[in-house]
């Protein structure tokens, strides 16, 4: 194991690739055209019909966490708004890499629990890349943050650590509730069903709270109490998501779903290999699936950045078992 000193050399290592994903995400969206319009934008809480094409802006509005912390940025700092976002963007990826390691490290060695943390900074970029459109939202990179978090707080079974990610990962997009059932599985049978039933239901309000609150204040200005959009410009996305499948819209094989989940193909092939924990979130992650297939666009590959935690160490943690497995049948003596 690495001593105290070298852990937090390794924190203050992951600064290098959080500043370098923070100023990609900058140079792709917020100064390209139209998507420089994105950040000012959201902050004003304006209707941004040429980005969104016909979801409702309330869907934006009510991702409200980041939003609230930039004119909390404000308030106290001036009114740099870039600046303060680029802190924001940046807090969140180095906290995600951080919380990366800290999960892999009660799992991995050291140094492989830092692969993880290479590999979830490599697959990061593609979501705001010019193949995803150059756009990323303030709260995509946070997301990023939270499930992190959550994926700790599980390997951890900490119940407060995981709510908490719960209540302000959803104030920051409602995504995150894909977790929910995912603590329940790698929680049970080690609970008693009474306790798990009872921590189902505090999270379950938590999450209506946390997702109901900024909808109703919303509301006043006539906005859904649910915000979805099934279909864009009249066409049901279901079906442009079937022609993305079949390569028939954004059809290249880095601009497709199917890019953004080969991170996860060698933690399903060795299923066996993974601790329950994590095969708890897999078995959840339909959660978060079927609902962008039916009501976001697929080849977006920023609305995988919640899985990508999970196939990072996930996929080290596989490939790390089979070596180990391998080397020990190597290293195993020949009976003359």
């Amino acid at each position: 194991m690495f001593s105290r000193k070298t852990t937090l050399g390794l924190l203050l290592a992951f600064v290098v690739p959080s500043l370098l994903l923070v100023s990609l995400q900058e140079d792709f969206t917020d100064r390209t055209a139209p998507n420089d319009e994105i950040l000012p934008g959201y902050f004003a809480g304006d209707d941004l019909r040429d980005i969104l094409g016909t979801a409702p802006v309330s869907i934006v509005q009510a991702r409200c966490l980041v939003r609230g912390v930039l004119t909390l940025c404000t308030w106290v700092g001036g009114s740099h708004l870039e600046a303060h976002n680029r802190a924001v963007q940046f807090a969140s990826v180095w906290g995600a890499l951080c919380l990366i390691y800290a999960a892999g490290a009660r799992v991995l060695s050291p140094a492989k629990a830092c692969a993880a943390v290479l590999l979830a900074a490599g697959f990061v970029p593609w979501g705001f890349l010019s193949i995803s459109y150059s756009v990323s939202w303030p709260y995509d990179l946070p997301s990023l943050f939270f499930a992190a978090l959550g994926m700790w707080a599980i390997l951890s079974r900490r119940f407060v650590g995981f709510a908490l990610s719960l209540v302000l990962g959803t104030l920051n997009k409602e995504t995150i509730v894909f977790l929910l059932p995912a603590y329940l599985l790698a929680e049970w049978p080690a609970l008693p069903w009474k306790t798990l039933l009872v921590r189902g239901l505090i999270l379950a309000v938590l999450f209506v709270a946390a997702y109901e609150l900024p909808r109703m204040i919303l509301q006043g200005h006539g906005s859904p109490v649910v915000t979805v959009s099934a279909s864009d410009y009249d066409t049901p996305r279901w079906r442009t998501n079937v022609q993305s499948l079949l390569f028939k819209n954004r059809g290249t094989a880095f601009e497709n779903v199917y890019w953004a989940l080969s991170l996860h193909l060698l933690p399903l092939v060795g299923w066996r290999a993974l601790p329950r924990s994590l095969r708890a979130i897999y078995l959840a992650a339909p959660a978060l699936l079927v609902p962008i297939f039916l009501y976001g666009n697929i080849h977006e590959l920023r609305l995988y950045n919640e899985l990508i935690p999970l196939g990072a160490l996930a996929t080290v943690l596989v490939v790390s078992r089979k070596l180990d497995a391998s080397a020990a049948v190597v290293s195993e003596p020949t009976v003359p």
